[in-house]
């Protein structure tokens, strides 16, 4: 049976919990480890502990680069999905009615649920954002308030962004999962290594040393 304390500190890094409460835990325990120099753990020290809790904490803080590229990559969406009802009405207004259907899907825009829209997923939306500007050009609509430049300047900061969100959710992803290992693993040790010597009252031992 998995030890209480041990149990709850995984809890708190579970995607579901911030990554602020483990710091923390990590940063008590570390400062009662400094102080405490008869445990010895094997293979690592109190002050490897305190740079590997750095290197998960820098990571935990760059995350939040993630969230601001995410939010730009959102609003880049909204203002494509806007712009597109103008580069529909500019379609209607060359060729009216007949065979709309075909005339939007040359420039990248698909009928979904009775609806034209781009494709929703990201990697279809770039190559329809290209059909786009392709066909703007073709048609003559390339000097309209939504035309080439317009859409040329928009794809050129999405297509960026996404390939930089996506680079960074893989590095920050990897970093964190490898660190978060490492820092639980000595945190196990730890635990059965107060445990083993003071048999009788280690969870007053632990309690003092954060882990509650």
């Amino acid at each position: 049976m998995e030890n209480p304390i041990l149990k709850k500190i995984r809890t708190q890094v579970q995607p579901h919990h911030t990554s602020f409460e483990f710091i923390q835990t990590l940063k008590s325990v570390c400062t009662a480890w400094k102080n405490s120099p008869n445990y010895i753990v094997f293979r690592t020290s109190s002050y490897e502990f305190e740079k590997e809790i750095a290197r998960y904490e820098h990571v935990h803080n760059n995350e939040n680069e993630l969230v601001k590229i995410g939010s730009r990559i959102k609003t880049l969406e909204n203002e494509i999905h806007g712009a597109l009802s103008h580069v529909k009405r500019y379609v209607r207004e060359l060729y009216g009615a007949d065979n709309i259907q075909s005339r939007f899907n040359e420039f990248g825009i698909i009928k979904s649920e009775n609806r034209y829209i781009l494709p929703r997923n990201r990697e279809g939306r770039i190559l329809s954002l290209i059909s786009l500007i392709e066909a703007l050009e073709k048609h003559q609509l390339q000097n309209k308030k939504h035309g080439i430049h317009f859409w040329e300047t928009l794809l050129a900061e999405y297509d960026v962004l996404l390939r930089r969100f996506a680079v960074l959710s893989y590095r920050f992803s990897v970093e964190k999962k490898t660190s978060r290992s490492r820092l639980l693993q000595t945190l196990t040790n730890l635990i059965y290594l107060i445990r083993a010597q003071h048999p009788e009252n280690y969870y007053s031992i632990l309690k003092i040393w954060g882990l509650k």
